[in-house]
């Protein structure tokens, strides 16, 4: 679906635009839970040819149940220092289980975005899987999209993953890694396959009073295949409440 560059941390965020398809993937976690409210900001700075090659985008989700949450994200671009809003993508995230209180945390996230004329610009389903223990937190991400564009469209898979274990209280180090790994339909150029980025990551969740929960993660991430920024660093900020 629609991914768009270098979008205002204020505003909401989160799929994939055709021009920019080969950048490092966003990884889900299956959150927030029932009666929660998240924000949720990520930031991919790097260089694709002339363009800044920058995504910021910023997530809203609020739990309805124990299983059910909602939300909206909204796309802009960033393009000869022009910010254009793109797409605005109602979200829904189901989740069969816990990563903290059962074996193995599973669900899926569902998205459809509209473009500024109210088409349908793409649609996206996620497989999140996710373990947290006391020294381990895993993830990953399974991602179908279909994208249109002027016409044409096309349906690929990407991925997404990290790995980090506790080094300290509150702070976990480890490996990231994202790519777009087949492209099963359609026009190339709107779902480009095999550039795979993969790099250092380091996450904290500061200890903060009251209900609020606060999560800060960066990574630096290298192109291992294929085209796109050769190096991209990668902020992640969350605010659960």
């Amino acid at each position: 679906m629609i991914r768009s560059w270098c979008v205002v941390a204020l505003i909401l965020g989160g799929m994939a635009s055709p021009a920019c398809a080969q950048a490092p993937e966003q990884i889900e976690q299956l959150e927030p839970g029932k009666g929660e409210w998240q924000l949720e900001y990520y930031g991919f700075f790097g260089k694709v040819d002339d363009d800044d090659g920058n995504e910021h985008s910023l997530q809203a989700m609020a739990g309805v149940s124990e299983h059910l949450a909602l939300g909206m994200d909204l796309q802009t671009s960033w393009s000869a220092g022009r910010l254009t809003v793109e797409t605005i993508a109602p979200t829904a995230l189901y989740r069969w289980s816990d990563p903290d209180n059962d074996p193995i945390g599973i669900g899926i996230e569902l998205q459809a975005a509209l473009d500024r004329h109210a088409s349908l610009a793409g649609a996206e389903a996620r497989l999140i899987v996710e373990k947290r223990s006391r020294r381990w937190w895993g993830q990953a991400n399974l991602i179908l999209r279909h994208t249109r564009a002027d016409g044409a469209t096309a349906s690929s898979i990407a991925y997404g993953w990290s790995l980090a274990r506790a080094v300290a209280p509150r702070l976990w180090l480890g490996a990231e890694g994202s790519g777009q790994a087949v492209r099963l339909d359609g026009d190339p150029s709107l779902a480009p396959v095999g550039a795979h980025f993969v790099g250092p990551a380091l996450t904290w969740r500061p200890e903060r009073p009251g209900k609020a929960e606060v999560e800060i993660g960066i990574a630096w991430l290298r192109r291992a295949a294929g085209t796109g920024p050769a190096s991209t660093a990668r902020l992640f900020v969350q605010l659960e409440f």
